[in-house]
C-alpha cells in the first residue's frame, strides 16, 4: 500500500498586480501542479481559473499530485496597484555653446521620477506613442538626446516588474545664453573714443572696468572684459566676452613702387609706413576696393591710389604714373607721330632721357618737359634704324630699350 499525502502548493504570500492589467488567477505566481483555486480555506467553493483578482482579497489553492489533492491550502492575498507613484518632472538649462542646442543623457532624470528600482524606462515624443508603446514614436538614443533651444516633453513610459506601467512628463526647458555682438578686437581711432554695447533686455552687466551699464565708452586701447546675464526664474544664464580695443588710424603712404614699361602688365605696389595700425583696403579708383596693395595688369598712364581704413578711420591718396615709350615713330612731317618722347615724362621734373645710336654714339638729351626728338642730329636727319636710350628716373633707377625711327 503507497499512501500519498500531497504538500500544499507554495509562493508569494502577497502579490501586486497593476489594476489595469485585469489579471486573473491564471497570473497568480505558484509553484505546484494540478492547481486547484478555492474562495476559502475550507469551503468546497472551487473557482474558475479565469476569475478576476480583487483588491485585497485572499485566495486558496490546492495542487494535485497522482491523483491526490492536498489536504493544506496555499494562501495568497492580493494587492491591486492603481499608479507606481512616479512624478512628473521638470528643468531648466542654459545652451553652454549658444548653439541652439544640448545633448543630454535622458536616463539621467530617473531618479527623479521615480524612487522605486527594477523599472524599465523608454521615452517617446508623444503620450499617445508612450501609453501604446508605439515604436516610431520612441526615442532610441536616450543616452544622446539633442534638446533644442525651447520646451520639449519627453514622455517616458514606466514599466514594472510586476506588468504594472506609468507615463509620466519630463519637461525639459533650454534657454540660451546672452549674445553679444563684440568683436574680439574692437578698434579706435587714434585720439577718439569708442562706444561698446553688451546688447539691451539683460538683467545683469558687469564690465572689468567697474561698470554694470548696458554699454560703456572707452577711451584708451587695452584689454577688457564684460559678464552679461539673464534671470530665467531660478536659473541664471551668463554670457563673458573677453576682447581687445586697439588703435587704428588713416594710413600713411611711405612709397609706391611701380613696374612699368609694358603696355597691359605694369604693377602698382602701395607701402605703408610702421605707425599706420589700421585695417586698409585698396584701390584705384575710390570705388571698387582691394585688401591686397599690389595692382597688376594695369596698361601706362596716370592712376591715384586710395588707401581707406576699414575702421573708418579716414582715407589718404597719391599720384603715380606708369610710364611708356612708342616703339617706333616716322618724322616725316605730317603731323602724325612726328616726335619721340616718353609718355607722361612731364610728371617727373627730375626725370632724363638720352638717346644714342647703334654704336653708343650720344645722340639727344631730351626734357621731361620737351616736344621729343624730332629725328634729327646736328641739323641733319638721322638714318632709319634703331636708336637707343636711357631713362633715369627721379628715385635714381634706369631703364635702358630701344625704339625704331622710320622715314
Amino acid at each position: 500500500v503507497t499512501i500519498q499525502n500531497t504538500a500544499a502548493p507554495t509562493g508569494n504570500a502577497n502579490q501586486s498586480f497593476c489594476s489595469t492589467a485585469n489579471a486573473t488567477l491564471n497570473d497568480i505566481v505558484v509553484n505546484g501542479s494540478s492547481i486547484t483555486w478555492y474562495e476559502s480555506n475550507s469551503g468546497n467553493l472551487i473557482l474558475p481559473n479565469t476569475t478576476p483578482l480583487v483588491d485585497g482579497t485572499t485566495y486558496y489553492a490546492t495542487q494535485t499530485v497522482n491523483d491526490c489533492e492536498s489536504v493544506a491550502r496555499f494562501t495568497v492575498t492580493i494587492s491591486l496597484i492603481n499608479t507606481l507613484n512616479a512624478t512628473d518632472y521638470s528643468e531648466s538649462l542654459c545652451d553652454d555653446l549658444n548653439n541652439g542646442f544640448e545633448i543630454l543623457n535622458l536616463t539621467s532624470y530617473n531618479s527623479n521620477l521615480i524612487t522605486s528600482t527594477g523599472n524599465t524606462f523608454s521615452y517617446y515624443n508623444s503620450l499617445n506613442g508612450a501609453e501604446n508603446g508605439i515604436t516610431t514614436d520612441r526615442i532610441t538614443n536616450p543616452s544622446n538626446y539633442n534638446l533644442t533651444v525651447g520646451n520639449s516633453i519627453i514622455y517616458v513610459r514606466i514599466d514594472s516588474p510586476n506588468t504594472c506601467h506609468q507615463v509620466v512628463e519630463l519637461d525639459l526647458t533650454l534657454y540660451s545664453k546672452p549674445f553679444l555682438a563684440i568683436n574680439d578686437i574692437m578698434p579706435i581711432c587714434e585720439g577718439s573714443l569708442i562706444t561698446i554695447a553688451a546688447g539691451n533686455g539683460y538683467d545683469d552687466y558687469l564690465w572689468s572696468t567697474g561698470e554694470t551699464t548696458a554699454s560703456i565708452t572707452v577711451f584708451q586701447p587695452g584689454t577688457y572684459s564684460v559678464t552679461v546675464s539673464k534671470n530665467h526664474g531660478a536659473l541664471v544664464c551668463s554670457t563673458i566676452k573677453n576682447f581687445s580695443v586697439v588703435n587704428s588710424n588713416i594710413g600713411t603712404i611711405s612709397q609706391i613702387i611701380s613696374s612699368d614699361w609694358t603696355d597691359n602688365e605694369n604693377t602698382i605696389s602701395v607701402l605703408l609706413s610702421s605707425n599706420s595700425d589700421g585695417n586698409y583696403e585698396y584701390s584705384l579708383d575710390g570705388i571698387n576696393y582691394q585688401d591686397s596693395s599690389v595692382f597688376s595688369g594695369l596698361g601706362s598712364g596716370e592712376y591715384t591710389v586710395y588707401v581707406n581704413d576699414k575702421n573708418g578711420c579716414g582715407e589718404v591718396s597719391d599720384e603715380v604714373y606708369l610710364l611708356m615709350y612708342p616703339k617706333f615713330f616716322t618724322p616725316n612731317g605730317d603731323g602724325y607721330n612726328d616726335y619721340w618722347k616718353i609718355k607722361f615724362s612731364e610728371n617727373e621734373p627730375n626725370l632724363t632721357i638720352k638717346i644714342f645710336d647703334r654704336y653708343g654714339k650720344f645722340i639727344k638729351q631730351l626734357s621731361p618737359n620737351s616736344e621729343g626728338w624730332d629725328g634729327t642730329y646736328l641739323g641733319q636727319q638721322a638714318f632709319s634704324t634703331d636708336y637707343w636710350f636711357t631713362v633715369t628716373r627721379e628715385n635714381g633707377k634706369d631703364y635702358k630699350g630701344h625704339f625704331t625711327l622710320k622715314r
